[in-house]
């Protein structure tokens, strides 16, 4: 979080000189110390981001406060310069150095999305972007965000744009009344824009949790309410023995706030303000006459004094723990945690004698360090023009190859794909040709059923209003979880070809089990209202997967054969052999040069559990020969990539696939089809 305003203020009249506040210094430690323990050695979420959000509205939202009720709001201008000069030059060192360590140690498939993150931190909008592509808030480890924790600073860079329209707004409505007037319209305004804020995030919580934590409405409640309390002490000075119990008492509950509430799961809700109650606690009871409280601690030189390295090191641990997990291959433990503080503590002090105090004041500067900021300057500002230029352009090049890729689709002669497998004295595979589709959007290549919004979300039970071709044939279901929906495009070739009608009922991460042997949930209000459709819908056909990966190689799971046993009763069931999947992350291995060629045999079992069943109205089939060519499974095959992850399939190959699984599922439907349809539609319906 940011470093805030040094000198905080103390409860005094309005018109005294304000004192600064070292208690409030080394409260900041604290709070960016469990910040860092808690993400190193924890899984949990300490509470002291939303800490340094309350001390930012103590300290910042505090003094516009005064300086709008006294009749004189800050010049824009100038206001927005201190901003700047006292927040962008770390972050732009912290950003330049996260974008050369993730081009080193990160896969090559992920350097796109690290371009886009690097831009939406450098404009304070992480956590909009961490929202709009479900990025959930997740504890420390390879696959995770290098610049996840930006998502607090954006927050917070827009709390420090939104609060002071706010109150320009509402100046200009009582510029011409009474500085009391002022005064009771402001406290009116951060009462009202707290309780709303607060309320929202309470709502919020429990309709999308995981979007609410990074919400800036949900969140800027806890910035104003520093500011109320910055408000409360202008007014009021809190005398009394008990302070300082409640001080030691507010610490002690700071510290072991992240224990007592799941902050992961329950902010920036009601449970916040468990240590923001803690914060409040602290910030009171060191206004009041010194005893021998929290206060009197968190005062001391050593603990107040590092307060001007929080901001910094705040920006530096995290980006340092994500690298280390990422070279180590696994979680830190106890020793790799305690250096990877020590270094973030190294940086953090080097960065601010080095980078942030040089250029916060040009007096200062002027005065006392003219050499230092004629070095910083020129640094900061080109590593500033590193970090806009080097993820644009980047962000560029990946358009442009990723359009490449996409006109190569249909070229089938330079990127056969399964042509290369069913038709190789045609179909050959030529050498030097980099795979489509491009490697930085592989991990996006998904359907056009999904792409069309025809996939139901994971907290959706709501059927997918989708149909595609409507014809005057077949009736046909797609039916199932993420990888039923790799076989889209085979079957509305299908259906084109045929004149059917095709209807998907697909939900990522829900088995198709019977709705009764399924937990509760949207997954199992999402199936019974499928089965519902499929029986009352007058399908000729559902097509979905009848195996799933066992403890040695493939099954046909129980409630699969419940599920099967009841599709077979409504309807005709193509029952489809899952894919292999694997360990790695196939686009990701092949990146990063490993060994990623698997044996099929590892992974399915022989013969094929399918041939075990003998379900009425059911006929299987089997196309693993197309994906793991000669028994071994590949990222890449015939120029495309076989795999977008672990173990989905990229749309790019399976149009490749296409002609052959299409004439595999006719001739394994044929017969059952020709029985089934007479049988169930006698007068030739549908037929």
């Amino acid at each position: 979080m940011s470093s805030a305003v040094t000198t905080p203020t103390a409860p005094t009249p309005p018109d005294t000189p304000t004192v600064r506040r070292a208690d409030l210094e080394g409260l900041r430690v604290v709070a960016i110390f469990l910040v860092a323990a808690y993400h190193v050695w924890t899984t949990r979420v300490s509470g002291g981001v939303d800490v340094f959000l309350l001390l930012s509205g103590f300290f910042v939202g505090g003094s516009l406060w005064r300086q709008f009720v006294a009749g004189r709001p800050p010049r824009a201008r100038a206001y927005a310069a201190k901003q700047v000069r006292r927040l962008v030059p770390t972050m732009i060192v912290v950003l330049a150095a996260t974008i050369v360590a993730f081009v080193v140690l990160a896969p090559r498939t992920r350097w796109l999305e690290g371009a886009e993150e690097t831009l939406a931190s450098l404009f304070y909008v992480e956590n909009w972007w961490l929202t709009l592509n479900g990025q959930q808030y997740g504890a420390a480890q390879a696959t995770t965000s290098p610049w996840q924790h930006f998502w607090s600073m954006s927050a917070q860079g827009q709390f420090f744009v939104l609060v002071p329209v706010l109150f320009a707004l509402l100046w200009l409505v009582t510029r011409h009344r009474t500085e009391r007037t002022r005064e009771i319209a402001f406290l009116w305004l951060l009462v009202v824009a707290t309780a709303a804020s607060f309320l929202y995030a309470g709502y919020a919580v429990t309709v999308d949790q995981a979007a609410a934590y990074y919400s800036t409405p949900a969140r800027l409640w806890e910035f104003l309410l520093g500011t109320l309390v910055a408000v409360l002490l202008r007014r009021w000075s809190p005398r009394g023995r008990l302070w300082p119990v409640v001080s030691w008492a507010g610490l002690l509950t700071l510290v072991l706030a992240g224990f007592v509430v799941d902050g992961k799961a329950a902010f920036p809700g009601p449970w916040t303000l468990v240590p923001l109650g803690a914060a409040i606690a602290l910030i009171v009871s060191g206004a009041a006459p010194h005893g021998f409280g929290a206060s009197r601690l968190l005062s001391l030189r050593w603990i107040a004094g590092c307060g001007k390295y929080t901001y910094a090191f705040y920006l530096w641990h995290w980006p340092i723990l994500i690298f280390t997990s990422l070279y180590l291959g696994r979680e830190t433990g106890w020793l790799a945690g305690i250096a990877i503080l020590g270094t973030a503590g190294v940086l953090s002090v080097l960065t601010y004698h080095l980078v942030e105090q040089p250029l916060r004041s040009p007096r200062a500067v002027k005065e006392r360090a003219p050499r230092s900021r004629w070095v910083a300057l020129p640094l900061v500002t080109a590593l500033g023009l590193f970090t806009v230029i080097a993820p644009v352009g980047w962000t560029a090049s990946v358009a442009m190859r990723t359009a490449q890729a996409a006109d190569s689709d249909d070229d089938f002669l330079t990127y056969p794909g399964a042509l290369s497998v069913t038709s190789p004295e045609i179909y050959q595979v030529a050498d030097g040709v980099e795979p489509i589709p491009a490697i930085d959007t592989v991990s996006t290549d998904f359907s056009q059923l999904v792409l069309d919004g025809c996939t139901v979300a994971l907290d959706d039970s709501e059927l997918a209003d989708c149909s595609y071709v409507d014809g005057s044939g077949l009736r046909v279901a797609l039916f199932g979880a993420s990888h039923s929906e790799h076989w889209f495009e085979v079957a509305l070739e299908l259906a084109e070809e045929n004149d059917w009608t095709l209807v998907p009922f697909v939900k990522p991460a829900c088995v198709p089990a019977l709705p009764e042997e399924t937990v509760e949930g949207p997954c199992r209000d999402w199936l019974a209202s499928t089965y519902d459709a499929i029986e009352s819908g007058g399908f000729d056909l559902v097509i979905t997967t009848a195996t799933r990966p066992g403890e040695d190689g493939d099954e046909v799971p129980s409630f699969y054969v419940s599920m099967l046993e009841k599709l077979s009763s409504i309807t005709t069931v193509l029952g489809i052999r899952d894919n292999p999947g694997f360990a790695v992350d196939m686009p990701e291995c092949y990146a990063m040069g490993g060994e990623c060629d698997f044996p099929l045999s590892d992974y399915l079992s022989s013969p094929s559990p399918t041939d075990a069943l003998d379900i009425p109205h059911v006929a299987y089939v089997d196309v693993n020969d197309l994906i793991c060519p000669d028994g071994i499974c590949s990222p890449v095959v015939g120029n495309r990539f076989v795999f977008r992850d672990q173990s989905h399939l990229t749309t790019t190959y399976m149009v490749s696939m296409q002609v052959e699984v299409a004439q595999r599922w006719s001739d394994a439907l044929r017969d059952q089809l020709d029985f089934d349809v007479a049988e169930r539609h006698p007068d030739g319906a549908g037929a």
